[in-house]
């Protein structure tokens, strides 16, 4: 069973861990065999740390720009119609769609094929231009970094 297998794994784990810390305390604490590092080789890898930090701190900064563009994208909208404006879709920085407006005489039951192609075309062209726009206000923040879609920081 799941548990006895479990048992098992847990009792082989503390004997390594077990052995380990014997020998480690038989070798005097494991020191004699640990290398010994140049002075040059400290100073780089502290160097290294130092800069893994400061690296860790500037994404952290970009990640809470980007939330707060994030934000507020989601309150902007961007407008696209077609057929002459017979179709009117607003979208938001977020890809939603806000609301879609028909002028009424492109409602007609006779020709529901050209209402389809209409909606379509304006939802495809009003969610291409909110991409756009995404896509200008993330590019402020990465310095023109393209990131591929999906990722974000």
């Amino acid at each position: 069973s799941a548990s006895s297998i479990f048992k098992v794994r847990r009792q082989k784990f503390s004997k390594i861990i077990g052995e380990s810390i014997a020998q480690a305390k038989s070798e005097e604490f494991g020191m004699q065999n640990l290398p010994l590092f140049e002075s040059e080789q400290v100073s780089e890898i502290m160097i290294l740390d130092e800069n893994l930090g400061s690296f860790m701190k500037q994404a952290q900064k970009i990640q809470a720009q980007i939330a707060k563009v994030q934000e507020e994208l989601a309150q902007k909208t961007i407008e696209a119609s077609a057929g002459g404006g017979m179709v009117t879709v607003v979208v938001n920085g977020k890809q939603e769609i806000i609301s879609i407006k028909f002028e009424p005489e492109v409602v007609d039951s006779n020709d529901v094929e050209m209402l389809q192609d209409l909606v379509v075309a304006s939802v495809n062209e009003a969610l291409r231009k909110s991409q756009e726009m995404v896509s200008e206000e993330m590019s402020k923040i990465t310095g023109g970094l393209n990131l591929p879609p999906g990722l974000t920081l």
